[in-house]
């Protein structure tokens, strides 16, 4: 799904120097509501291609655990500031299979890539840390619990595969 977002020029992007300096989590909000208010105005077709990717300014020797402590950071400092309330039919518990990520009273879909994943090269796709983010439905909608989804995973996850050099 990247690579025709991005072919059909759908990727919108955002640049913030830190994921935990009050400003640049203030940014990457303003970004994802204006992403989210841009999707509401398109047709699905459109809308269903179109991913916010929020690139952040490369650390020094940042470990996985290291950027997966900076994601969980920032994601809570979101939710703290959100001011929408968080949607009756997402669970609040983080270890419950149906929760999601919520922001401006829409449940995301939220994938980080970093330069620490060094063996799982689809979780790298440049010299500091990534946020591809589009709304959860969509994600449901193109790859959710049917036919279609299901022959969407298996193809994402063979391809995901090979390209990780046979990490599954």
């Amino acid at each position: 799904f990247a690579t025709a977002s991005e072919q059909q020029r759908q990727l919108v992007y955002a640049f913030v120097d830190t994921v935990h300096e009050p400003g640049d989590v203030e940014a990457i909000g303003k970004a994802i509501v204006n992403y989210l208010n841009a999707v509401d105005a398109m047709p699905q077709n459109k809308a269903d291609y179109h991913v916010l990717v929020v690139f952040v300014r490369p650390v020094s020797d940042c470990s996985l655990t290291g950027y997966a402590d900076m994601t969980q950071q920032l994601l809570q400092s979101l939710h703290e500031s959100d001011v929408a309330p968080w949607p009756a039919d997402i669970p609040k518990d983080e270890d419950d299979p149906q929760w999601a990520f919520a922001f401006a009273g829409r449940p995301l879909f939220v994938n980080v890539s970093t330069p620490a994943n060094v063996k799982r090269h689809s979780r790298n796709v440049g010299p500091g840390m990534t946020l591809m983010i589009s709304p959860r439905e969509v994600f449901d909608r193109v790859a959710g619990p049917t036919d279609r989804g299901r022959k969407v995973r298996s193809l994402i996850r063979a391809r995901t595969e090979a390209f990780d050099h046979g990490l599954a």
